[in-house]
């Protein structure tokens, strides 16, 4: 997906606020939707370019169900319905409910309720301020708190202050890394002959050590 356009703000959702209502349909029918009921996912993802949404369903089994939006306005903006992804575009922020429905004709009500509540566009995200730190959270165009522009101000300076701060100092580490490995290339050959001499060093002296006491036993 072309990151130009889409916002990484890809969620997935399985169980949002789940209401599952099985009157009228038969046991075998609501078992065997049991089985299957985690496979059923949904996810959504924010569009610059339109500030809506788009979402996409999968359903597992598109003969014996259907996930379907209540919302007429949505369902217009779905493709696919009775295949297993389903698209739905340019959805504007709001609160929505999907269905997930059996086809058999004896079962009338819904398997489950799924409630999705897309946020309002971030009205801060696309300032001058966000340019080059669209990580951070109030940059985000679904961030949904409601906060001032001076706290949005003093916040993204708070976080650029630290940022470069954390970015100096890795920078700092990193240079520290570098002369240390650059000094062992240059001095390989003095670094190795210096630890080989501390290595005879200890063995000779382990050796002495072994000889002492050998002759301490002999007397």
């Amino acid at each position: 997906m072309k990151k130009n356009i889409y916002l990484f703000t890809t969620i997935f959702i399985f169980l949002l606020l789940p209401s599952v209502i099985y009157a009228d349909c038969s046991d075998e029918i609501i078992n065997e939707f049991k089985e299957v009921e985690d496979e059923f996912k949904l996810a959504y993802e924010y569009n610059k370019e339109t500030e809506t949404y788009n979402i996409k369903i999968y359903n597992p089994n598109p003969e014996k169900y259907l996930y379907i939006p209540i919302d007429e306005k949505v369902q217009n903006k779905c493709t696919n319905i009775e295949e297993n992804d389903i698209t739905c575009e340019a959805i504007p922020a709001d609160n929505y409910t999907f269905l997930i429905i059996s086809t058999d004709n004896t079962c009338t009500d819904a398997l489950k309720s799924v409630f999705l509540n897309l946020n309002n566009v971030n009205k801060y995200w696309n300032d001058p301020l966000c340019e080059g730190i669209e990580d951070f959270v109030l940059c985000d165009p679904t961030y949904d708190k409601d906060i001032t522009y001076e706290d949005f101000v003093s916040r993204v300076e708070t976080y650029k202050k630290t940022n470069h701060q954390k970015e100096k100092q890795e920078s700092k580490n990193k240079d520290s890394e570098n002369k240390v490995i650059e000094y062992i290339s240059n001095n390989y050959q003095i670094i190795t002959i210096m630890i080989a001499a501390a290595i005879a060093l200890v063995l000779i002296v382990i050796l002495i050590a072994k000889k002492a006491q050998k002759s301490r036993r002999l007397e």
